[in-house]
């Protein structure tokens, strides 16, 4: 299995929204959030990564901080991209 495959059918992920573009922060080892908005990444990056690794969004909740996404092949006629 390579580095780019999860292998999960579904993940969860917590979204900034008030970043509007495919932006996310680059990896700091020694990263320590003051604060929420420094946190998590735009829903078009989750999208575009969770794409490149064959995942698809199938839904947020309702107060916009979390999205679920599911891996291509499980349930496709249920959850249409």
């Amino acid at each position: 299995m390579d580095g780019n495959y999860i292998g999960a059918v579904s993940c969860c992920c917590r979204l900034t929204s008030h970043i509007k573009d495919a932006k996310t922060r680059p990896y700091k080892s020694d990263f320590s959030a003051d604060s929420i908005p420094q946190m998590g990444a735009s829903i078009a990056a989750f999208n575009v990564q969770a794409a490149f690794r064959g995942y698809r969004l199938i839904g947020c909740v309702a107060a916009g901080f979390n999205a679920i996404f599911l891996r291509n092949d499980i349930a496709p006629d249920a959850f249409p991209t």
